[in-house]
């Protein structure tokens, strides 16, 4: 969904009137001063989280869900750690794990093999917890 011209200007027009009719006070600047410097922001706004998705965080934008993102593996140490934990892991859950490692969302690997958020959670935990305990 992209934001054409026209809804642009619509929004614009909304927009300013929302904002000369709530937020404008004569006294302290001119319509066009007061316009300039709110408008432009509010019209980004509506762009970034309409069109975009993203959400306003900490006084910046964010994706909120991530793109997928690949496995680090610059680090031998990392790469073998990781691998040893992949092999003591039950094969019918190796494949999740890879995938939540690969970025999937938790609830989506869940939904797909037939089971809740939280069941999955709970697998994980008791599968991983053996290979942290001292």
């Amino acid at each position: 969904m992209n934001a054409t011209e026209p809804e642009l200007r619509s929004i614009a027009y909304i927009e300013a009137d929302r904002l000369l009719r709530d937020k404008y006070d004569e006294n302290l600047a001119t319509v066009t001063t007061f316009l300039r410097k709110y408008l432009l922001g509010r019209i980004d706004y509506y762009y970034r989280t309409g069109d975009l998705g993203q959400k306003k965080w900490d006084g910046k934008f964010i994706n909120p869900k991530p793109t997928k993102r690949e496995r680090i593996t610059e680090s031998p140490v990392d790469s073998c750690m990781f691998n040893e934990v992949m092999e003591r892991l039950h094969p019918d859950f190796r494949d999740m794990v890879l995938r939540i490692a690969d970025g999937d969302e938790l609830k989506d690997v869940a939904n797909e093999n037939d089971m809740t958020e939280e069941q999955l959670r709970s697998i994980l935990k008791n599968q991983l917890s053996s290979f942290f305990r001292p």
